[in-house]
This record gives structure tokens, sequence and C-alpha cells, in this order.
């Protein structure tokens, strides 16, 4: 990647208690001693915010395009598969992390979680 100034983003919208959700548990594993206690939730909103990624990627421009019955079938099952590996990956990651590792998740998180005023400019 070219060393430069400029940073690209690609983004999607979630619902606000999605959005509420993730701060608060984000917050509790900044703040909590014990960050271990919040790994299962952790990880039910990487789970979440995962969905609400594919649907917004995949799943929704397949429907702008109008792509027949069975294509998009086939489509919404392979996006459920991956789902579904995906939550299970990454609770069994989470719950086995330290932490630490669970305080950078959340930094991480923390980061790319944004309220924007206006998603169409």
């Amino acid at each position: 990647m070219p060393n430069s100034s400029k940073k690209y983003v690609v983004f999607f919208p979630v619902p606000d208690d999605t959005y509420k959700r993730a701060k608060a548990i984000i917050q509790k594993v900044k703040t909590e001693k014990d960050k271990r206690q919040y790994a299962k939730e952790l990880a039910d909103v990487v789970a979440q915010l995962t969905g609400e990624g594919m649907q917004h990627f995949f799943e929704l421009p397949l429907k702008r395009a109008k792509i027949n019955f069975f294509a998009a079938n086939s489509a919404r099952v392979g996006i459920s598969m991956a789902k579904r590996g995906i939550d299970s990956v990454a609770s069994g990651m989470l719950r086995s992390m330290s932490n630490e590792q669970l305080l950078e998740i959340a930094h991480f998180m923390d980061e790319i979680i944004r309220e924007v005023d206006d998603l169409e400019s």
C-alpha cells in the first residue's frame, strides 16, 4: 500500500440499539478489571455487527440487482452459513482471550464504530 496521508473507509449503517449495545460493552471492557466476564457479550456484539455488515454488503446489493429467486435463495443460504461460522469462531476466540487481548479488541471496535449525522453524502 502506498504511503499516503489519505485514509479511505467503507462503512455500513447499524440500528440504534446495536450501536448503543456495542458502545456499552466496549465501555465495560475498557473500564472493568475483569474483562473476561464480558467475553461472551463482546462476541455477541461482534457477531451482530458482522451480520449487519454482511446484510449491507451482500444481501442489499443482491436485492437491488433483483436477481432471480433461486440465485437469491442460494445467496441467502451461503450468507447464513458464513454468519454461523463467523459467530462460532468469534465466540470461541474471544472467550479464550486474556484481559489484555479483550482490551485490544474493545479499543479496535471503539475506533471503528462511529456515530454520523448523514449517510447521504
